[in-house]
């Protein structure tokens, strides 16, 4: 029970105080680099990825170069 208790301290600690800025015309462009990703952070989009594990063997054979083989169970959303 304390620890529950405890979580919930924790968990209404993060929740936004009333304190917190609405968001404006004026504040539009700042709010839109604070959440939106850069650059550096779309790098993911320039790998030439590959659905097919045939095909990625394939080419990764022709051009001499590992496979990362990114696999996982269940919804990618995690809705399950």
């Amino acid at each position: 029970m304390i620890a529950i208790t405890f979580a919930l301290v924790a968990l209404a600690s993060l929740l936004p105080s009333q304190e917190t800025a609405h968001l404006t015309l004026e504040n539009l462009e700042a709010t839109l680099a604070r959440i939106l990703p850069d650059e550096s952070e779309l790098r993911w989009k320039d790998v030439d990825w590959r659905v097919s594990l045939a095909d990625g063997i394939r080419d990764a054979q022709a051009a001499k170069k590992p496979i990362l083989l990114w696999a996982m169970n269940g919804h990618p959303l995690g809705c399950v």
